[in-house]
């Protein structure tokens, strides 16, 4: 039981620290992309952003800068996601 927890943990960590700022920085862009495309470029935008960073911070001596500024861009995510949240759409199958 612990492992499922520990795993699932694991996931919403990768997804706040990766996912979140590199679909951020996508949508700064205003690149168009399919789904796909974005899902996976936001993956490996944000690893890059979060190595960047984490270097950055490191260098200046502030070795939790990064984590202020990854509850900043999950923030203004879920702000952005909430106020306008994604249409789905559902088709009728006959």
């Amino acid at each position: 039981m612990m492992i499922f927890l520990e795993s699932l943990l694991f996931i919403v960590l990768c997804l706040f620290s990766f996912y979140v700022p590199g679909e951020l920085l996508l949508g700064f862009l205003k690149i168009s992309l399919t789904k796909i495309e974005r899902f996976i470029l936001s993956w490996f935008i944000g690893i890059c952003l979060f190595l960047l960073f984490n270097y950055l911070f490191a260098w200046i001596n502030l070795s939790f800068g990064y984590l202020y500024l990854l509850v900043f861009l999950n923030l203004i995510f879920f702000y952005r996601l909430l106020k306008n949240p994604p249409k789905i759409k559902i088709e009728k199958v006959d």
